[in-house]
């Protein structure tokens, strides 16, 4: 007996039905996860600050500062280009940072017209701390997120952090 052959609205062989071509995120889609990246956002700086400055005189702002050069980022030039924030603000932000003894400025050996940028002992410690207290903080927002549910979102919003060209 000959082997039916099944119209295009019907699944494939198996019961799968063939993934539809891909869609673009509708108005409604960029709205949502742009309200939901400023809530997250507003939601845990309202919730971190105060326990940053109580705790080590600092603010989310400059802890990102400190993560940066944690990471290597020991250029002004640099943190303003990793951040996506203004060089004078970035100036602003170090001052004090300074003054707590967290960073240190240094000539740069190779270019003494450079300043370079490092922790301090007092500001890795800080750090470490700071890593502990976003832990904390975030863990109940985290629920029942896995490991990889988590990698796909920080992918996903670095992906989004560049621009591409419209494939249209």
């Amino acid at each position: 007996m000959p082997k039916a052959i099944a119209p295009p609205d019907d699944p494939e062989p198996g019961g799968h039905q063939a993934d539809p071509a891909p869609q673009h995120p509708t108005e409604e889609d960029i709205s949502r996860l742009l309200a939901g990246i400023w809530r997250l956002s507003r939601a845990l700086k309202q919730e971190v600050n105060p326990v940053l400055e109580q705790e080590l005189g600092v603010d989310l702002r400059q802890t990102m500062i400190l993560r940066a050069i944690r990471q290597g980022c020991h250029y002004p030039t640099l943190l303003s280009e990793h951040l996506a924030v203004p060089p004078a603000l970035i100036s602003r932000q170090l001052d004090p940072l300074l003054k707590l003894g967290l960073i240190e400025r240094q000539i740069d050996e190779q270019d003494s017209r450079r300043t370079r940028l490092t922790l301090t002992p007092r500001g890795d410690e800080a750090m470490s701390r700071m890593i502990r207290l976003f832990r904390e903080r975030t863990r109940e927002r985290m629920g029942g997120t896995t490991a990889a549910e988590l990698k796909t979102a920080v992918r996903l919003l670095e992906q989004l952090q560049t621009p591409t060209k419209d494939p249209s």
